[in-house]
């Protein structure tokens, strides 16, 4: 599955690309909602091995959000594709290991966010990497 929006109420084109990517369809959509207020334009996608995503090109996102809950072990593979592609990613989890980090930063994470997540604090953290991306 793959969500695009494209425009802030209708009006505004969007800054900067973000993807968005985990199993829970409600949970994507509330982030799609979320990053599109902030002025972002995110692409979310539930099945990371769809030969249907779009390719994941270099500069294509600023940033990629991967919620790693009921994924096996191949959402580090894609993780690593992220990063193969210079894009930053923050891993999303509902439980905090310190294995579950190691495991992360091995992959590429620049860091790992435990659910459930304050909106503000995330409107922060994307707003950090996405200017020190793009500087």
């Amino acid at each position: 599955m793959l969500m695009a929006n494209n425009s802030v109420n209708g009006e505004v084109e969007t800054r900067f690309s973000i993807l968005c990517v985990g199993q829970n369809l409600r949970n994507l959509e509330l982030l799609a909602d979320f990053l599109s207020r902030l002025n972002y334009r995110p692409y979310c996608i539930s099945d990371v091995e769809a030969e249907d995503n779009p390719p994941i090109k270099e500069g294509a996102y600023q940033l990629a959000l991967i919620d790693i809950t009921g994924y096996d072990q191949s959402i580090w593979r894609f993780c690593e594709r992220i990063r193969s592609k210079n894009i930053r990613l923050l891993v999303v989890s509902a439980r905090q290991t310190a294995s579950l980090t190691e495991e992360s930063m091995k992959f590429g994470a620049s860091g790992v966010l435990i659910k459930p997540l304050v909106m503000k604090e995330l409107a922060t953290l994307i707003h950090t990497f996405v200017n020190e991306n793009n500087e």
